[in-house]
């Protein structure tokens, strides 16, 4: 939906009135350059497979063990490697298995960063689509929000 000359004034002045506008026209860029690392893919899953992607969101992220244990589901934990075909990137079950796409980058005024972007699914493909997305993205600077 287009929108009109004078609600992009008013949008351009209340975002000017967040800051000098040159840096934040400049948080917008795409960034090139390394990215935090991405998660580890095995056509079996495992405890360790499980682990090494834990290990990844820990150091990259906000995440720590609590987190981890909250989405540890024993039962499906178990038989992790029966969902081998149905999840990537995998961190974890809450009776479904949960994949982890990205890193994303994100250039916005609030969220400037890599960010996982955790998807619980049993659509084989659904992780592994959106995390070719996000590394596609990444790659070309990252995308830029408001």
């Amino acid at each position: 939906m287009p929108a009109s000359y004078d609600r992009i004034k008013e949008i351009i002045a209340r975002y000017s009135r967040l800051g000098d506008i040159k840096a934040l026209r400049q948080k917008l860029l795409p960034r090139q350059g390394s990215t935090s690392p991405r998660m580890k893919h095995a056509k079996t899953l495992s405890d360790r497979i499980i682990e090494s992607n834990w290990e990844i969101l820990k150091n990259h992220t906000a995440l720590d063990g609590a987190d981890q244990r909250k989405i540890a589901d024993p039962d499906t934990l178990a038989d992790i490697e029966s969902y081998s075909h149905n999840i990537e990137n995998c961190i974890g079950t809450l009776k479904l298995p949960i994949g982890v796409a990205g890193p994303l980058r994100i250039n916005g005024f609030f969220a400037n960063d890599d960010y996982y972007i955790p998807l619980a699914t049993t659509e084989a493909a659904l992780v592994a689509s959106y995390n070719r997305g996000a590394r596609l993205i990444t790659e070309a600077g990252g995308c830029s929000v408001l």
